[in-house]
């Protein structure tokens, strides 16, 4: 009896994070990082901050262009007034490119609004190739 071969190709998917950006983002409501993606990539944004003082309602972000509540590729409710919601996190699936994230933060109102700037505030964008 003769062996038997699998000719079928197997990818395995290995996770390799080869940037990782934090900023501190106290205090500010807009900003961007640049991005420079030598092949596809998942970019992650997640946002950490404390809620007790008071944080924005929504965070928002675009590729290329100034992000608003009508116009944004990613947006993320960091935690409700209960502080219930666990960390937020939203992945793009974004080809390779030289580009900038913007980014911009709103309170319920729709009006501009900071983190605070006592506490941890910090927005992280993971590049995962």
């Amino acid at each position: 009896m003769s062996e038997s071969q699998n000719a079928l190709p197997v990818r395995t998917y290995v996770r390799s994070r080869t940037s990782t950006i934090v900023r501190d983002v106290a205090e500010l409501s807009s900003g961007n990082v640049a991005l420079s993606l030598a092949e596809p990539s998942d970019v992650t944004v997640i946002v950490v901050s404390d809620p007790m003082e008071g944080m924005p309602l929504f965070l928002v972000a675009a590729v290329g262009r100034t992000p608003t509540m009508m116009d944004f590729d990613i947006i993320l409710a960091p935690a409700d007034p209960q502080q219930v919601k666990p960390t937020d996190r939203v992945t793009l699936r974004l080809p390779a490119m030289q580009s900038t994230l913007y980014w911009a933060s709103f309170a319920g109102d729709g009006g501009s609004q900071g983190f605070g700037g006592s506490s941890i505030s910090r927005l992280i964008v993971a590049i995962d190739q």
